[in-house]
């Protein structure tokens, strides 16, 4: 692997610095119940007030920031992805005001990436992803 590659494989940060913080405390498959309703709480006042946030900027707005989320993401991915074989890209369709990525998911396929969207088939279960086309 090259130092290129190796970088660009690497987060911008670690998604998580439990263990870091306390590395003999740490179990990642402990769950404390209060913990968990907090978390559910405030990631369920969060999606509210993000969508309430989108859906007060005017449609022009919604749309300015969404091309410009796409133009970026694009230029990104472009840089990363280049020369890759076997690369999946996931997105979400968007919905209540959420950047439109579409513009994104069909560049990504043209360029011979699968593209796969979130699919909810069972209620507290771990999303399916499937592949999806522009036609």
């Amino acid at each position: 692997m090259s130092d290129k590659e190796e970088v660009l494989g690497r987060y911008a940060s670690p998604p998580c610095l439990a263990g870091e913080v306390a590395p003999d405390y740490f179990d990642p498959l402990g769950v404390d119940p209060e913990q968990a309703r907090d978390v559910a709480r405030w990631r369920r006042a969060e999606r509210i007030r993000l969508r309430a946030e989108r859906q007060a900027l005017s449609v022009a707005d919604r749309t300015a920031a969404g091309k410009a989320i796409a133009d970026h993401l694009l230029a990104l991915l472009a840089a990363r992805l280049a020369g890759r074989q076997g690369t999946v890209f996931s997105a979400y369709w968007p919905i209540k005001g959420e950047p439109d990525l579409r513009p994104v998911m069909a560049e990504m396929h043209a360029a011979g990436v699968a593209v796969a969207l979130p699919v909810v088939e069972t209620r507290a279960a771990p999303l399916v992803f499937r592949r999806w086309t522009p036609e």
